[in-house]
């Protein structure tokens, strides 16, 4: 072999050894194209997901907020219900008192609230049911906070 016939050789060697080593270099620069395109879909995916579950946390948070607020408006009328519960105890020890003063002195005048037992009756219920509503309220509420919390 010749000098000029071994210039030519590693020359066509050369030249095929470019054209795979590019062909090859293409083929790895589109592989990893394709690869990079996967993944920011991954990304996004992910990127979206946490974004449905944070509005989720958000609305299951409103939600709470109000199922408390309800509980709290309960509470706030069985409270008013006590209040006006006790007024009418009040009321009761009041016309009980002045009742008994008015049994106990024959001897002076003292100005008598009569009733009739139907009366009596229908003030007595009214007090029970007076007694019963705030714990109805308050099971109400609770029934409340535990279907939400469900």
């Amino acid at each position: 072999m010749s000098l000029e016939e071994s210039k030519r050789n590693l020359l066509h060697l050369k030249k095929e050894f470019n054209a795979g080593s590019t062909k090859n270099l293409e083929v790895q620069l589109t592989d990893t194209r394709n690869e990079i395109g996967v993944l920011r879909e991954q990304m996004e995916s992910r990127k979206n997901s946490g974004l449905d579950a944070l509005k989720s946390v958000s609305l299951d948070l409103d939600d709470a907020k109000k199922s408390l607020q309800k509980l709290k408006e309960p509470l706030k009328e069985a409270e008013v219900e006590k209040a006006i519960e006790a007024s009418a105890l009040e009321q009761i020890m009041v016309l009980s008192v002045e009742t008994n003063a008015s049994h106990s002195s024959t001897s002076e005048f003292v100005a008598r609230i009569t009733i009739s037992m139907e009366e009596l009756v229908t003030l007595l219920h009214k007090v029970e049911e007076s007694d019963k509503l705030p714990d109805i309220n308050v099971d109400v509420a609770k029934a409340q906070v535990e279907a939400t919390k469900g």
